[in-house]
């Protein structure tokens, strides 16, 4: 009986091989990826631009929808 299983784990191994497993193949290219238009710190009036960071403001200065500033308050 294990005899049975390991011949099976053999064998599917040995196909797998044969046709590559899981490789791409030889005339892959990697795509051109899309860069950032801009960071978070560089979106107009979100960021204090002193600081440069949304880490370097305080919690409720992030929210800037009124709505929410109401909630907050």
């Amino acid at each position: 009986m294990k005899t049975s299983h390991l011949a099976v784990v053999v064998l599917a191994l040995f196909f797998a091989g044969l046709n590559g497993g899981c490789a791409i193949g030889p005339d892959y290219q990697r795509p051109e990826l899309p860069g950032l238009e801009s960071f978070r710190a560089d979106l107009a009036g979100t960021a204090d631009k002193a600081s440069g960071s949304y880490g370097d403001l305080g919690w409720r200065s992030v929210y800037v929808d009124p709505p929410l500033q109401a909630l907050i308050e």
